[in-house]
């Protein structure tokens, strides 16, 4: 039996599951193996924080990373370093100057494991001329289109800026194993009691990673509204609901509930796992949205991370004084004005792929899929737009080659 409402879900994991992925620390990177299925070369005993091997449980070992950004679109045909990552945890109240210049062991390997995932996309782009398509915008002529110079652009300065991207909080950087798609169909609970967790299925891409790289939020609150903030103020309905038509009444309350419970889940995480909750906020930062574009350069993700890597070093001369702190990177005129032309030009195509959205509705094919009886309708109108689409934004014959590369749903 799923988890019925939102309420209910939350009550499931807020005192159990999440509080001890979060307290529970390992001493290294990578993913959960039965140890006999491991050579000795690539294998780590399964160990707590301080090294102590978990006796327990030794039939266990951590390995290399199976996580989905190591396997998905084809790069788990790439050969690259996937680890296992050694990593010696300091203690919550170790001097920060001590990660800030990452010459601890533990800012060693956690530095190595983000230098390996850089590397990883890097090997990927090169590897593939055309990118996986994906529906989060539109690409094509007159819209925003990526190139393999432009991602390799973007993971050349990941590589360059990622140790100063890393977070100075050391309880963010340690080893954790975590479920990161905690949706309503992978969560079980007891018919008699909908509270009681009975199971959590689809466990194979969970890996032992950086909290900071961990899905604080699970998906189940189905929240995707404007970012939260550490403000964490009730949402409140606007003073005009009485003149708002009854389809516009319907998605205020619905948009006021969903932040309601979001605002509510973050309050109890702040009160009641503080580690968590500094993840959360990391993650709102520059650095930890740079850190999160990262992982997916290869099919999305470089013109953010361009845009905002020159967002970054305003904040870095705006913030450090210090002549000889010089910032990783350094942007021509030239390139400035690509990046910044780039960025409105995926505000165009974000707006296109939106209303695509909602001129589907329901049928929408989320996670590219459809289901059986909407097929042909979906179909069908997916035809009608894309007609439509391309009298609009193809205006000479040779762009036609370009916007059909680029439309994701034939």
């Amino acid at each position: 039996l799923h988890v019925r409402s939102r309420r209910q879900r939350q009550m499931c994991i807020r005192d159990s599951y999440q509080r001890v992925w979060t307290q529970k620390k390992f001493n290294a990177f990578g993913s959960l193996y039965y140890r006999d299925d491991l050579g000795e070369s690539i294998r780590r005993p399964l160990a707590d924080e301080e090294g102590t091997q978990i006796n327990e449980l030794d039939r266990f070992a951590i390995g290399p990373a199976t996580g989905r950004e190591w396997s998905d679109d084809g790069r788990s045909s790439l050969t690259c370093d996937r680890g296992p990552r050694e990593c010696f945890v300091l203690p919550d109240d170790a001097k920060l100057v001590f990660i800030i210049i990452i010459s601890c062991n533990q800012g060693k390997s956690l530095l190595e494991y983000r230098i390996a995932v850089g590397h990883r996309e890097k090997l990927a782009i090169e590897s593939r001329i055309c990118a996986p398509k994906q529906l989060a915008m539109l690409y094509g002529p007159g819209l925003y289109q990526p190139t393999q110079e432009k991602r390799l652009d973007a993971v050349q300065s990941y590589l360059k800026l990622v140790s100063i991207l890393l977070p100075s909080d050391p309880s963010l950087a340690s080893g954790h194993i975590w479920h990161d798609d905690l949706h309503s169909e992978n969560i079980f609970v007891s018919p008699k009691n909908p509270t009681e967790v009975v199971g959590i299925i689809d466990w194979q891409s969970t890996q032992i990673s950086p909290l900071f790289d961990h899905c604080m939020d699970p998906a189940f609150l189905e929240y995707d509204g404007s970012p939260i903030g550490d403000s964490l103020k009730l949402p409140e309905l606007p003073e005009n609901m009485k003149q708002l038509s009854e389809s516009e009444k319907n998605d205020t309350i619905k948009q006021y509930l969903n932040k309601s419970v979001m605002v509510a889940w973050r309050m109890l995480v702040k009160n009641k796992i503080p580690s968590q909750y500094a993840a959360m906020m990391f993650e709102n930062t520059t650095k930890g949205y740079l850190l999160l574009l990262s992982r997916r350069l290869y099919e999305l993700g470089e013109l953010q991370f361009r845009a905002l890597s020159l967002d970054l070093q305003k904040e870095w001369l705006e913030s450090n004084t210090n002549e000889e702190q010089k910032f990783p990177l350094s942007f021509s005129p030239e390139q400035e004005i690509e990046i910044n032309a780039d960025r409105e030009l995926s505000a165009l195509s974000s707006e296109v792929m939106k209303s695509i959205q909602q001129r589907l509705g329901r049928i929408w094919p989320d996670k590219a899929l459809a289901e059986h009886d909407d097929y042909q309708q979906l179909k069908s109108l997916l035809a009608q737009i894309k007609e439509e689409l391309a009298s609009e934004l193809v205006k000479a014959p040779k762009k036609k080659a370009e916007f059909e590369k680029f439309w994701p749903f034939d």
